[in-house]
């Protein structure tokens, strides 16, 4: 009795745990993007940006941690700082000044440039079209057999994802497109946790746990496809979560992991108006010319 009642504490206070593991080290990286730098909007795509909860507490007993929600995912925007300057011609008129964009992917690849990405913040954190969690409620069971130990829901999660500066290189497999990996920090920016118990009962009513801040380390590495001024994100993710003896009560351990595929298209050289009220688009089918889709309220070539 004793191992299933903290067991069923390690349920109800699932989110603190994050909030507490997330205070160790120093953080990482917080800051957005430099004034003036080159940012991509990179806009995903919400029928190929998967995301699966999984896991299992470990002990005192070994009982899965499944997906209820028959399927989620992710959508809205990610933004990445794009470093690019041309090492052999620094001095020459067609040299990129440093901040600029470059006009295609190919300068990117280019083994004469020194590009680095780093993946910031939103320039305005309190859009709706930051990195988002669908459905709305996501549901996660703690299930042993035909037992169900308790019920878990992920409500309204808004994420972003930040990293240090990091070199994209050029893929050996794919003639336009390059390669990365890096450490990125994985941030709840809002969104609240909750959980039932279905050992307690009624009595024992649903628990909610406020996220925003919460946040985890991973190794993130994918590709970037370029064609023009178009570029294609596609990355693999496993974000885990090790829950260790003794960090909520003595006897239980857990490991949960959030696995996600992200699939994004951007648009380099879009101006920094354009990215806070609209996105780059193509203006038609087979242009390489591409234009600012405004948000409602806003218009200009700009989107200001």
């Amino acid at each position: 009795l004793r191992g299933i009642l903290a067991l069923l504490v390690v349920l109800v206070a699932l989110g603190s745990l994050f909030g507490a593991r997330a205070a160790d080290g120093d953080g990482g990286p917080t800051h957005p993007h430099d004034e003036g730098a080159c940012v991509l909007r990179l806009d995903l795509d919400p029928t190929t940006s998967s995301l699966e909860i999984g896991g299992s507490v470990v002990t005192p007993l070994s009982i899965p941690i499944t997906q209820t929600s028959p399927s989620a995912g992710l959508f809205g925007a990610m933004y990445v700082q794009v470093n690019h300057a041309d090492l052999v011609a620094q001095d020459s008129v067609d040299a990129i000044p440093v901040g600029e964009c470059p006009e295609d992917g190919l300068s990117i690849l280019s083994e004469d440039t020194n590009t680095t990405f780093r993946f910031v913040s939103p320039p305005d954190v309190l859009k709706q079209d930051q990195l988002r969690v669908w459905p709305t409620e996501l549901d996660v069971e703690v299930k042993l057999a035909a037992t169900t130990f308790a019920d878990l829901t992920f409500h309204d999660l808004a994420l972003e994802i930040l990293t240090y500066d990091f070199v994209v290189r050029p893929d050996p497999n794919g003639a336009n497109a390059s390669v990365f990996e890096v450490e990125a920090l994985w941030r709840v920016q809002s969104g609240i946790g909750s959980a039932v118990s279905m050992i307690l009962g009624p009595g024992g009513g649903r628990t909610y746990v406020d996220m925003a801040g919460l946040n985890t380390t991973v190794t993130m590495a994918g590709t970037f496809d370029w064609e023009g001024r178009k570029v294609h994100l596609n990355s693999v993710v496993s974000a885990g979560f090790d829950l260790k003896d003794g960090d909520i009560a003595d006897g239980v351990t857990a490991a949960v992991a959030f696995d996600t595929v992200v699939n994004a298209d951007g648009v380099l050289g879009c101006p920094e108006s354009c990215m806070l009220h609209g996105k780059c688009v193509p203006l038609g089918t087979n242009s390489s010319e591409f234009g600012c889709q405004c948000e409602c309220g806003w218009s200009g070539p700009s989107c200001d």
